[in-house]
């Protein structure tokens, strides 16, 4: 595990019930997971953003939670108090390629300031809000590092999700001129790096800005969308939004 704290071994297995985690359950309107369906279709909002959590999202929740207590442990607390259930062993093996790329990161950088699950509330964007899993500062440079628990290849460039997340990096910390963006995907070990500029940003931000619940415009982006099935614009556009869906 991470050189700065116990293996597996070394931590307590006893009842887990004692180390519980928990995150605030805090969903925006125009939350950076749902962007590229939200900043493509400002339509899409008019329907409830609820989504039913299956299997894979179930366990995705799990997986953060226990990513983001291990790492908070390891830089901010005490990991020897950590407490194991068969289970959550299970987690920290499937995490180990996501732990080992935040501890490289934090050591190319100069004793970056340290944030996990950094909830970053709406500021002057209306309904724009969401956590971070992993940010670090090092100057003037922010780098947010995203942990994706499935095995569908999810590519750091051009990522509206993750641009979102460096907006409110941003908002959250207003000195920020550089931006790195991170994905971790450790269930098929790799990762991903890019960056992106003030300017880009600046961009995001008034399209965000300019995002109309009037405008209903089908795409890729419908597959996963609360109102399909009840959007007529989805409706017309069928065939093309399954070809996506396949492709």
């Amino acid at each position: 595990m991470l050189g700065h704290g116990p293996t597996l071994s070394d931590l307590d297995s006893r009842d887990s019930r004692s180390q519980s985690v928990t995150m605030p359950d805090i969903h925006h309107e125009r939350g950076p997971s749902s962007a590229s369906r939200w900043l493509n279709c400002g339509g899409s909002l008019t329907y409830p953003q609820t989504e039913e959590a299956g299997p894979e999202a179930l366990e995705g929740t799990r997986l953060h939670h226990v990513a983001s207590e291990y790492l908070e442990r390891v830089y901010h607390g005490n990991l020897s108090s950590f407490v194991v259930d068969e289970q959550t062993e299970k987690d920290l093996v499937i995490l180990q390629p996501y732990y080992d790329f935040v501890e490289r990161t934090i050591n190319d950088l100069n004793d970056p300031e340290k944030y996990f699950e950094l909830y970053c509330p709406p500021t002057d964007i209306p309904l724009f809000g969401g956590t971070v899993d992993v940010l670090l500062i090092d100057g003037d440079l922010a780098w947010v590092i995203d942990l994706k628990t499935g095995f569908k290849f999810v590519s750091a460039e051009d990522n509206e999700q993750l641009l979102c997340y460096t907006l409110l990096a941003k908002k959250r910390f207003p000195q920020l001129k550089q931006f790195r963006q991170s994905i971790v995907q450790p269930k098929v070990n790799y990762s991903a790096t890019h960056s992106c500029t003030l300017e880009e940003l600046d961009e995001l931000e008034q399209r965000i800005r300019s995002n109309s619940k009037a405008d209903f415009t089908p795409g890729a982006h419908c597959e996963y969308c609360p109102g399909l099935g009840d959007c007529p614009v989805a409706d017309r556009n069928l065939v093309q939004i399954m070809s996506y869906a396949k492709s």
